[in-house]
């Protein structure tokens, strides 16, 4: 099968909480034989510092922006000539990036500040995926750093593949939304982490930053608000604005949600394999949480049945 047979959609939304100062940006794309979906957030904590030569904008703003920038540098490059090995693809990016940053730095440096070890300059998450074609099957390279994540949602469920860069699992970062152990930034000192597996069945494939899964209750309700707004929707046009005013109700920062799916051949396919999950949640999850919502102990039982399959596809790589 050709990719572009296989590859229903690639579509992404973005909201800033405030209109014209959101450190989200994002970059995504495909052609006859690739695809590519990126979320970046820039780090307003570390990365608060504005500069004059970037607008007065902060540096967390500016590093969002630079990285989807190259980003989308590199994959017009490698179209050129598809990259099909996970080290030269991950390489590739992380040099784009770093030469992103080296321009960051270079017009930067005029500005006069006061230095801070908890200002690092122009911080940025990251997290994204490429699809293409190897030995006749599409492969999925997945790349991210910091607490941006990548999902993969089927009729069987919602997997996080990546790892946050924080400490505790899915259900403790909302509760606690502990601090980033690794962000990408100027200064070099980060890690761009990696998978790789193959698309061998009907899957959606998202990429996340923080502001979409970090407002709601559970990671279930997350998992939820993601479904309904599938099965409520009849083209990925409206389940692009559904999800996005679902994610308006109840975010409280900036958000970014892109995403591309594969061998389901049009919508109506992709809606009526998750409508079989939908209900699944309604009943084991939704209803339950509903009449329990306060009961911590409760919850923390019903997430410990979830995160089985939830998590089945972190601390490991699929090949």
């Amino acid at each position: 099968m050709k990719f572009i047979d296989a590859l229903d959609t690639v579509q992404t939304f973005s909201r800033a909480s405030v209109e014209g100062h959101g450190e989200d940006s994002f970059y995504s794309a495909n052609t006859e034989s690739t695809a590519i979906i990126s979320v970046f957030d820039g780090s307003g904590g570390s990365g608060a510092m504005t500069y004059d030569i970037f607008s007065g904008h902060t540096g967390a703003y500016v590093a969002s922006r630079a990285l989807s920038g190259t980003l989308r540098e590199w994959y017009m490059e490698t179209s050129r000539s598809p990259v099909t090995d996970k080290n030269q693809i991950i390489a590739g990016i992380d040099s784009y990036f770093r030469s992103g940053f080296r321009v960051c730095s270079s017009l930067g440096t005029s500005n006069m500040r006061i230095r801070s070890t908890m200002i690092r300059d122009f911080p940025t998450t990251a997290a994204g995926a490429y699809a293409y074609v190897k030995d006749d099957r599409i492969h999925v390279t997945i790349f991210w750093a910091g607490d941006s994540r990548v999902y993969l949602l089927n009729s069987r469920g919602l997997r996080q593949l990546t790892e946050d860069d924080a400490y505790g699992d899915a259900m403790e970062t909302l509760q606690n939304n502990p601090p980033m152990t690794n962000v990408l930034s100027s200064d070099g000192n980060y890690v761009l982490h990696s998978k790789t597996f193959a698309v061998t069945s009907p899957m959606m494939i998202f990429a996340a930053t923080d502001g979409c899964f970090g407002y709601v209750h559970t990671p279930m309700h997350f998992e939820y608000m993601v479904l309904q707004s599938i099965c409520a929707s009849s083209s990925p046009v409206q389940f692009n604005a559904m999800l996005d005013s679902a994610m308006h109700s109840v975010a409280g920062d900036d958000y970014t949600f892109s995403y591309m799916s594969f061998l389901y051949g049009n919508y109506d396919n992709l809606k009526a394999d998750m409508n079989v999950r939908l209900q699944f949640m309604e009943q084991n999850y939704m209803i339950p949480l509903s009449t329990r919502r306060n009961d911590a102990a409760y919850i923390n039982a019903l997430w410990q049945i979830y995160r089985k399959d939830y998590e089945a596809y972190l601390n490991r790589s699929a090949s």
